[in-house]
């Protein structure tokens, strides 16, 4: 659910549908033509979740993302002339400028000013530095268990007990990719929340990352017909559907008349909206599921590393704590 949750939160805030950047979450300006080809997307992508139609709920999600791209791409070059940033537009970066873009992140565009060494001194040098440290790789651990635990069960690799099948072998991966992803400076190549997309579309082995990558690859090359896929007007309801789907199917195996677990459930969804955090949703539901058992005096529901993994959320939030302030 907290996955779910936080899939959904950034579509809704990405759209621009609702706005939180005034302290109190309130509706974004309905004016805006940019607000709405999102919302058209998602009342298309609710649509068709749940029409009885097989073969549209089957591929409801790539049908949404192509209206609600063909949508923007329309009303962005037929009203703005391909002005309008908040839309999807068509890029010209054909061939080897695009393989600088998808691989290289414009690396050798020329504007870099990057000194590895003044940057690996300013690391060690730096108090701040090893608190960060801690602090992100406490963040990855608890996102990348609660996405592994979700994408697990909607891909249904769960084995009797409950946990992922050949988990330890998910978190070696999951740990080398974000170790080769911090050496080269880039977004952590682990799993996300967002990984329940491709799963959704039926991604259960190495073979549909395999590809992925191909796709990638050819996307090198004929990045301006993919560059309309990128837009958050187009992406945000995708994502928000994804949500909805996870959600739903998260419901199902929960006993919410067990007054227990919804009130975790709840609390835990708050924070998770409240702090756009995955990390201090899953942390804070295992806190109170520890401590409310203490407080019923059900101590052998707890077992020692609950006790572990609470000690290190909290270390963990207080680091980041410290980091802020």
């Amino acid at each position: 659910c907290v996955i779910g949750i936080f899939i959904c939160s950034i579509g809704l805030y990405g759209s621009g549908i609702f706005d939180f950047t005034k302290g109190v979450p309130s509706f974004g300006n309905f004016n805006d033509i940019a607000i709405i080809v999102p919302l058209i997307g998602i009342f298309v992508g609710i649509f068709l979740i749940f029409t009885k139609i097989d073969i549209l709920n089957k591929f409801a999600i790539p049908i949404t993302l192509l209206i609600t791209a063909i949508l923007g791409i329309s009303i962005n070059y037929g009203v703005f002339g391909g002005s309008n940033s908040a839309l999807p537009t068509i890029s010209s970066d054909w061939g080897a400028k695009g393989i600088e873009n998808v691989f290289l992140l414009g690396a050798f565009s020329g504007n870099n000013s990057f000194n590895l060494g003044d940057s690996l001194k300013n690391v060690f040098t730096s108090p701040q530095a090893y608190i960060g440290m801690f602090t992100i790789a406490f963040m990855i651990v608890f996102s990348s268990s609660g996405a592994l635990i979700s994408a697990a069960n909607n891909a249904h690799l769960i084995d009797e007990n409950g946990n992922p099948i050949r988990q330890k072998r998910v978190m070696y991966v999951e740990s080398i990719g974000a170790t080769c992803s911090g050496i080269c400076s880039v977004t952590p190549t682990c799993m996300f929340a967002e990984s329940n997309t491709g799963i959704s579309f039926g991604a259960r082995t190495g073979l549909s990352t395999s590809f992925v990558s191909l796709l990638l690859i050819i996307s090198a090359f004929t990045f301006p017909i993919f560059s309309m896929f990128s837009s958050m007007s187009v992406t945000s309801p995708v994502l928000v559907v994804v949500g909805i789907n996870i959600l739903i199917g998260a419901f199902k195996n929960l006993d919410l008349k067990n007054a227990r677990i919804a009130g975790i459930l709840i609390i835990s969804l708050l924070i998770t909206l409240l702090t756009y955090s995955i990390s201090f949703g899953l942390g804070s539901a295992i806190i109170l599921y520890v401590v409310i058992n203490l407080i019923r005096g059900e101590y052998k529901s707890n077992n020692i590393w609950l006790y572990v993994i609470c000690v290190i959320f909290i270390l963990s939030l207080t680091m980041d704590l410290i980091l802020k302030y």
